[in-house]
């Protein structure tokens, strides 16, 4: 490879992601809650949703597969079972095909009981 194919690469603009996922809305185990976001147009085309608890690996619902940004939200349900009330989580956003590549957290939240 010659040295001026090497240079327009590294010239080439980065890839960078946009998305931002908001904290919850009605936070309360059991019930209905949207998940919001913002996405820009070099972002994923599909993602997955998790439920994370404070710690790297502690998942603890698939919120939603193959997302499609574009809708900018979601419904779903926070199970009772599986967390602590009072206790930080966060929704991550990860890649469809690579869970270990993720492209967004959520701030954490706390979750109250109904």
């Amino acid at each position: 490879m010659r040295v001026s194919s090497i240079l327009s690469l590294c010239a080439a603009p980065a890839i960078v992601s946009a998305l931002t996922l908001n904290a919850p809305s009605n936070l309360v185990t059991g019930q209905l809650t949207n998940i919001t976001w913002v996405s820009g147009p070099r972002d994923w085309p599909r993602w997955t949703l998790f439920l994370m608890g404070p710690g790297i690996w502690d998942l603890r619902q698939i919120v939603a597969e193959d997302v499609d940004p574009s809708i900018e939200y979601i419904t779903t349900t926070f199970p009772v079972t599986k967390v602590t009330p009072g206790e930080e989580l966060r929704v991550v956003a990860v890649n469809v095909t690579n869970v270990d590549w993720v492209l967004a957290n959520s701030p954490f939240f706390k979750l109250t009981t109904a």
